[in-house]
């Protein structure tokens, strides 16, 4: 069984290298189009929006194959599952939003390492929402008001002021 799991893996990660190439590719066309004032503008913005969401396809898919045997999270009494998707606080589960799981996530993905708001941003809501920080702003304030002992005084997203967000995990 681990084998098989493991060419999964490579079998993934190998789609997602051949795939995420090509899909820049067509989104820098899109952009192009947009800026030479593309009569088609319907066109042009489904063709963004579906190259967008084969991109997050994409990337759950090459996370199913790395995330397959990763254990999940602990950090002051919460513990955060990528793999079933759950997060729990003290052992109860808590009901999180689709978005603000995705930064929840997205977060966890890279524990201690500071991700700016444009990359959560880009990650939960899209790319054309890379400059809507309010956006994020109440997410992670429902974040905090769902996971940690005291809001005000976060210890589980951290706020590096002026660039992003970081996840600290004891």
């Amino acid at each position: 069984m681990r084998e098989r799991d493991r060419i999964r893996s490579a079998l993934l990660s190998t789609i997602g290298q051949d795939l995420k190439p090509r899909l820049s590719r067509i989104n820098e066309t899109v952009r192009k189009l947009r800026r030479m004032g593309s009569g088609e503008k319907v066109l042009v913005s489904t063709i963004a929006s579906e190259a967008v969401r084969l991109e997050q396809y994409i990337s759950s898919l090459v996370e199913l194959g790395l995330d397959g045997d990763q254990q999940p999270f602990e950090s002051n009494g919460v513990t955060i599952d990528l793999f079933h998707r759950a997060v729990s606080r003290n052992g109860e589960q808590v009901h999180l939003t689709p978005k603000e799981y995705a930064v929840l996530a997205e977060l966890a993905k890279h524990p201690g390492r500071v991700l700016t708001h444009a990359h959560l941003l880009r990650t939960a809501w899209g790319p054309a929402q890379e400059s809507r920080t309010e956006y994020l702003r109440v997410a992670v304030r429902g974040l905090r008001q769902k996971l940690e002992f005291d809001p005000t005084r976060p210890r589980l997203i951290i706020n590096e002021p002026a660039i992003g967000y970081r996840l600290v995990l004891s």
